[in-house]
């Protein structure tokens, strides 16, 4: 009901100690930080839907849309690939093979989610690389020579790792 993903995984982790229960962080990981923030507060792995979906492994047509580019005002075609979450009206219905129920019928199956083009970005081998890259320099600065041994060094002491962002410091760290 609307838990924070960090804050899931902590509680979870800590119901799950000692136990072989693994945990899959779900939904947030739209940076590299995010992922080894996952896996750092508790996620065994984690969901990578978004992440892989303009891939040319994933399934679904390419389409080209046209955008317009800010510098040059000009229109240029650039290719996308339609992401459904599998919980999506438009999922539930191809998996259930009904093209004419209702959406208020499918929606009472507990449809959620969203139909949202994505850029299509070529190979998920070379997203897996730069995601591999970017767990082990986390591993690095964080003076650890594995990941079960930063999250050791995590778990003694987290405050030596989180660092209370400031509003104004918030506004500079999106996207630009």
């Amino acid at each position: 009901f609307g838990v924070p993903q960090v804050q899931a995984l902590v509680e979870c982790r800590k119901e799950a100690s000692g136990s072989r229960v693994p945990l899959i962080a779900d939904g947030g990981v739209r940076r590299h930080g995010a992922l080894i923030a996952a896996l750092l507060f508790g996620g065994d792995c984690t969901m990578l839907g978004s992440a892989f979906a303009g891939t040319t492994e994933a399934p679904g047509e390419v389409v080209h849309k046209s955008v317009l580019l800010p510098e040059s005002q000009k229109t240029v075609k650039v290719p996308f690939k339609v992401l459904r979450g599998m919980a999506s009206i438009e999922a539930i219905r191809d998996r259930l093979d009904v093209e004419d129920a209702d959406r208020v019928e499918i929606e009472a199956l507990g449809a959620e989610g969203t139909e949202v083009s994505v850029p299509a970005v070529g190979s998920a081998r070379a997203i897996v690389r730069d995601m591999v890259k970017h767990i082990c320099s986390s591993i690095s600065y964080g003076g650890a020579a594995s990941l079960g041994e930063l999250r050791e060094m995590f778990w003694r002491d987290p405050t030596r790792y989180l660092i209370k962002l400031s509003t104004s410091g918030r506004r500079e760290s999106y996207d630009r």
